[in-house]
């Protein structure tokens, strides 16, 4: 009884949270600059200056990048411990950097060449701070140094003036003309991967202070991975790490507005972890991820557990990860590419899912011709995703305070969150229909407009103020469809027979979708995409892209292990594509052949029929 009225309790705690924090969220809507969101290719290195700053490519990074044919790039202007690359006002600089700046270089030589530098700031350590404010480091629940003394990276806490003192450095690199900064990682310490006997975050004395003062009670210090106190921890971790970023992005759009946030959100598209939720990653301009993160929690499927095909985990992810930011692209890191035709696959997965392709290039492969095919697609395709947003037709609803209500059980989550929510995803995404989900916040703030399905998969999670958007959708004409667990998508004997009746339920409640496609391999994906100016309409057209593997490559050459290679698979053949409209379209073209299509008007819409591609085919209808 005593540990339900635990659970009863930090629930409590956490929907009101929730509540208030995207209550703030929902108010602001941010538009990226065009330069970023026109550029859904970029590329990444790391080029720092204590291995390469004697050697050319350091500065001449941009104009190899230009080759490859990047007009965007990242790389480091800070790394690890590291002293400052530039003269700052504050804190310790590299002797070769007291006078001389760097990263002022780094940039002038971007710009002069036409192209946008983003910074990677490593914000969590700084050796010379941690030295010379010792209370300003990160501590477990005993006291010891997080990560134990005599290890690095020694962490830094953003609840104290290291904040304060990042935002100045931050400030002084907009003040020179820097394009963007990236965020990698955790922002704060925390035991959240794998699976440890105890959870914990940073425990200094500024972090049980501010704990205490928003909780009214102390900080549990040591706690282990399934006690119900846990959730409070995760809670006060996710708060930081928004509030920190909510303050340093204000500070950076006042001083450069067209200055980019790209901020890790390493949990969030897993779907399964309440590790930073979706109102953490609305708060980024852009939410780092990288190919894998959707798949990375958890590692284990439970046993009698159908295992999601994966290219269908990695859609639901990323396309969950891009609706919690308001659909503004997320920024995916792709490591691990030896070939033109792994480039030029992972690059159309990334477009036709509306992300950003941040292709990492090794420092002695600059430039690296084989990514110059995937650089020119994405230059092609990129100007028609510019200023769009996808078609809205049907929504699922994702419920973070339902994973949160059974989180650590990783069997309960799959049974009653993750399958619930990833089979309604599958049905319609099979049948090449419009879908995406909306977060807890968003169904809160109403944010509907324009659907006409929307999917709850857990009615008895809604919240009161959920259930009365529910019934508005409901009562202005949209097609509510409610499932649960006993829909069984995640039992391998009634997954593909539940698939086909959800589909047939659905459609029957709602009609024909606006689309419809047809030919291609099983596995073709669809999605699409609206300018925000009503002009266009932007049918992106993915083939087969589950043919290869980036897992296990690390530290591994291609020229030692020529086995983990695979061949592309046969062009997509016979794909025809159907748009309801009452318009009648100025021109349909394929943005990544440039042919001309032929559209002819039919009884389900305007009809085309796509040439065989091999990676993908962007279809526009100009109105």
């Amino acid at each position: 009884m005593k540990f339900l009225q635990n659970v009863t309790a930090i629930s409590a705690i956490l929907l009101t949270v929730t509540v208030l924090s995207s209550t703030t969220i929902a108010k602001e809507q941010h538009q990226l600059p065009a330069w970023f969101d026109g550029n859904r290719v970029q590329a990444h290195t790391r080029l720092l200056l204590h291995l390469w700053g004697e050697k050319p490519i350091f500065y001449t990074a941009a104009e190899e990048f230009q080759k490859m044919g990047a007009n965007v790039f990242t790389r480091f202007v800070k790394g690890g411990q590291d002293a400052c690359w530039w003269p700052s006002s504050i804190g310790a600089v590299r002797p070769e950097a007291e006078n001389f700046n760097f990263v002022q270089k780094m940039i002038d030589n971007a710009h002069g060449r036409g192209m946008r530098m983003i910074g990677y700031y490593r914000h969590m350590a700084d050796e010379a701070m941690a030295e010379k404010h010792p209370e300003w480091i990160c501590r477990r629940w005993d006291g010891k140094i997080i990560p134990e003394a005599g290890k690095r990276p020694i962490w830094l806490c953003l609840n104290t003036g290291f904040r304060e003192f990042i935002k100045t450095r931050l400030l002084e690199l907009a003040d020179m003309g820097i394009d963007g900064f990236y965020f990698d990682y955790l922002h704060m310490p925390g035991s959240w991967l794998g699976k440890p006997t105890y959870m914990y975050t940073c425990s200094c004395q500024t972090c049980r202070k501010k704990f205490e003062k928003i909780y009214g009670r102390k900080m549990p210090l040591q706690l282990k991975w399934d006690d119900p106190g846990v959730k409070i921890l995760i809670d006060f971790y996710n708060r930081n790490i928004t509030e920190v970023f909510e303050y340093w992005t204000k500070a950076i759009r006042q001083r450069n507005p067209d200055c980019v946030m790209i901020v890790s959100c390493t949990f969030t598209p897993s779907m399964y972890s309440p590790v930073m939720p979706s109102s953490f990653a609305a708060v980024a301009d852009s939410a780092k991820t990288e190919w894998n993160k959707a798949c990375v929690w958890p590692r284990e499927i439970p046993n009698g557990v159908l295992e999601p095909d994966e290219d269908m985990r990695w859609a639901a992810g990323f396309t969950y990860l891009r609706r919690a930011c308001d659909d503004r692209p997320p920024h995916m890191w792709i490591n691990a590419l030896w070939t033109a035709p792994e480039a030029l696959s992972a690059t159309a997965a990334c477009l036709t899912y509306g992300q950003i392709a941040n292709l990492c290039t090794n420092e002695d492969e600059i430039p690296n011709m084989a990514f110059k095919p995937a650089f020119d697609l994405g230059n092609k395709v990129s100007p028609h995703l510019k200023r769009t947003k996808p078609m809205p037709w049907a929504a699922i609803h994702f419920s973070e305070k339902w994973r949160d209500h059974f989180w650590p059980d990783n069997e309960k989550i799959w049974e009653n969150v993750l399958w619930p929510a990833y089979g309604p995803f599958e049905a319609l995404c099979r049948a090449r229909l419009p879908v995406t989900y909306v977060t807890d916040w968003q169904l809160e703030a109403g944010k509907l407009e324009g659907y006409k399905v929307l999917v709850i998969p857990a009615p008895t999670a809604l919240t009161p103020l959920q259930q009365k958007v529910v019934a508005n959708f409901k009562s202005q004409g949209g097609t509510v469809i409610e499932i649960g667990p006993a829909t069984r998508f995640d039992k391998p004997d009634q997954h593909d027979r539940n698939i086909q009746n959800f589909l047939k339920r659905l459609l029957k409640a709602a009609g024909p979708g606006p689309i419809k496609i047809t030919g291609g391999p099983q596995d073709l994906h669809a999605v699409v995409w609206e300018k925000t100016n009503g002009k266009a309409t932007t049918i992106t057209l993915l083939n087969t892209f589950k043919w290869f593997n980036l897992h296990g490559r690390i530290g591994k050459k291609l020229k030692d292990y020529p086995q983990l290679i695979k061949s592309p698979p046969p062009p997509a053949r016979g794909v025809t594509a159907t748009l309801r409209s009452d318009r009648t379209p100025k021109k349909v073209f394929d943005a990544v052949t440039d042919k001309i299509l032929k559209s002819q008007k039919t009884q389900d819409g305007w009809q085309v029929r796509i040439p065989d591609f091999q990676y993908m085919a962007a279809i526009v209808f100009q109105w």
